[in-house]
């Protein structure tokens, strides 16, 4: 499900506008899951062959600490009673934590650490990454365009194998 969040500052004008998607587990469409209502399109990288990499070791306590400063509440990220409880073998970071450390390291590596240029970033979270994995964060693309910088990048669960966080996009302008 995806929710799309307008904000607006004092005066009534967009600050900005944020999509939010949600997993239902054991939910089934009778349409088959049709999209009512268009999200809004970005450029993608035009390879898969990173430029860079970094890995980040995700901390066991990650999921708790960023649950305490976020107040993103599950208990498939802080039980693993309860995440054991639906298959899985351990308690699942939040994507996005995930997001937020593949954020840190592009800015760290393209931008000196100051990410005051950044004006929109985006991702899909397409894999889950547990607390303990290593994630590999990759830069796939930096692309001029007339109004600013293009970052394409994606995150890979190295103890999986699979892409945790995939299409991301950072435009700063």
């Amino acid at each position: 499900m995806v929710f799309r969040f307008k904000v607006t500052d004092m005066e009534g004008g967009i600050y900005h506008i944020e999509h939010m998607g949600v997993m239902l587990r054991g939910v089934s469409c009778p349409d088959g899951g049709k999209v009512e209502a268009d999200l809004p399109a970005r450029p993608r990288a035009r390879s898969d062959q990173a430029a860079w990499s970094s890995d980040v070791k995700i901390a066991k306590t990650l999921p708790y600490v960023y649950d305490g400063c976020t107040d993103i509440v599950f208990d498939i990220h802080t039980s693993p009673a309860y995440a054991h409880s639906v298959g899985l073998p351990d308690i699942v970071a939040q994507g996005t934590a995930s997001l937020a450390l593949s954020v840190r390291e592009i800015v760290s590596k393209e931008l000196g650490g100051d990410p005051r240029g950044i004006c929109a970033i985006g991702a899909r979270f397409t894999g889950m990454v547990f607390a303990g994995n290593t994630v590999s964060v990759e830069l796939l693309e930096r692309r001029e365009a007339p109004d600013g910088t293009e970052l394409f990048f994606r995150t890979i669960n190295k103890d999986t194998g699979k892409v945790a966080v995939s299409d991301g996009y950072i435009k700063i302008g």
